[in-house]
């Protein structure tokens, strides 16, 4: 059962008004008292509702987070909101999740900022991140960050790097002396980004095979076409490697091979990109992973939110490169 501030005032024999003043207001609390509520607090595990903090306080301590639902599934998705919230909460602030649903969401983001309900907003995911940053950047002032690729001037935002670390694996393929690569993708758009990081490394690496724009479902069945695609590839013996573009896409091609009987050659070798350590081990120790530091990078833009937030009014962009495990 979910503990209340009446809770707290019972364990510790003082008023509601008293309590009350110690979390909001705790430099005019006796010690002594404050101690009292303090002990009872870590006790009863009571964790005070900030949105009634900041109604009281008239000072929101609110960062609006837009994040995608189907995020939820992904290792990206909740390392991300993890190192970005703990950052919020180490400073006394919270993030508020809000759906991604484009202008709603927009329409949404900017009724609570006028209201004085949060104070910042942050995006977390790529989505409608045209929409958001047109209608944020007309504001110098205005706290706005997001990760994803650099777009203007006016805001701030962290990027992995997705062209840079994509040419980095697919070089060091080349070197090892593979020529051909099957490539499954969550998206269309790091299809399109993956065929630049291919072009951009010469001759040598074909795509001739590629399976592209490939989507694993969480539940329910694999599209048949793409399944058929990879059942094709192997079996004609021509995959001598693999690129996933996150463990997910990793996980699908494996239970595709072993639904459909299909042997692994020994020469096959899968490299995949992580966003948590030790990630791609629960799939197969013999499977190479190149890490980006998803947690960090929340971690980071919480930093740059942060600054805009207590007046530090200036555009900061940052790179986090990652690295093979």
């Amino acid at each position: 059962m979910k503990v209340s501030i009446y809770d707290v005032a019972n364990a510790t024999g003082l008023s509601i008004a008293t309590v009350s003043r110690a979390l909001n207001d705790p430099d005019h609390v006796r010690p002594k008292n404050l101690a009292k509520v303090q002990q009872a607090i870590l006790e009863l595990g009571y964790a005070p509702n900030a949105m009634a903090q900041n109604l009281a306080r008239q000072r929101s301590t609110l960062v609006g987070v837009l994040f995608e639902p189907n995020a939820q599934d992904s290792t990206y998705g909740m390392e991300c909101l993890a190192g970005f919230s703990s950052v919020l909460e180490a400073n006394g602030y919270h993030a508020l999740l809000l759906s991604n649903r484009g202008e709603e969401s927009l329409r949404e983001c900017l009724d609570l900022m006028q209201r004085n309900l949060i104070v910042g907003v942050a995006s977390l995911t790529g989505y409608h991140l045209d929409l958001l940053h047109k209608t944020f950047e007309e504001d110098p002032g205005c706290c706005f960050g997001y990760i994803g690729k650099p777009r203007g001037k006016n805001v701030c935002n962290v990027y992995a790097g997705y062209e840079q670390y994509v040419t980095e694996i697919l070089r060091s393929l080349k070197q090892e002396g593979h020529t051909k690569v099957l490539a499954l993708f969550s998206t269309e758009d790091n299809t399109r980004r993956f065929r630049c990081a291919q072009d951009s490394i010469g001759d040598g690496m074909t795509e001739d095979h590629a399976v592209l724009a490939m989507s694993i479902p969480v539940n329910g069945p694999l599209d048949r076409a793409v399944e058929q695609a990879i059942v094709n590839a192997f079996r004609g013996d021509i995959v001598p490697v693999v690129f996933a573009d996150s463990v997910k896409e990793a996980a699908g091609l494996l239970d595709v091979c072993r639904r459909n009987d299909i042997h692994i050659p020994k020469d096959f070798a899968m490299v995949t990109v992580s966003h948590c350590p030790g990630e791609s081990n629960l799939l197969s120790a013999g499977i190479r992973s190149y890490l980006v530091p998803a947690r960090r990078m929340g971690e980071s833009l919480a930093r740059m939110l942060l600054r805009r937030i207590r007046g530090e009014i200036q555009p900061e962009q940052q790179v986090i490169l990652g690295h093979y495990e």
